[in-house]
C-alpha cells in the first residue's frame, strides 16, 4: 500500500490503503481474478510510475485549502 501511494507521501499511503481495500472488497467474489489483477496493477505502477501515485507530494500540495486543517513541523 505504501508503494502504491508513494514512499514520501503520508496522504498517498492513506489514499492507496483505502483504494486497495475497496479493490479487494470488489474482487472478493472473483478469488482467482484477484491474484491476477493486483499484481498486474503493481507491475504497471512500477513500470510507469516508479515513485508511486503521489510520489513525494501531499494532498495539501494538490489542494492548498487543506493546509488549514493540519500542519507538520
Amino acid at each position: 500500500m505504501v508503494y502504491l501511494g508513494g514512499m514520501g507521501s503520508l496522504s498517498g499511503a492513506v489514499l492507496s490503503a483505502v483504494f486497495f481495500t475497496i479493490l479487494l472488497e470488489l474482487l472478493r467474489p472473483l478469488q482467482i481474478i484477484k491474484w491476477i489483477v493486483i499484481p498486474l496493477i503493481l507491475i504497471l505502477l512500477m513500470q510507469f510510475r516508479p515513485e508511486g501515485l503521489m510520489g513525494n507530494r501531499e494532498l495539501s500540495d494538490l489542494f492548498p485549502r487543506l493546509r488549514r486543517f493540519y500542519h507538520f513541523k
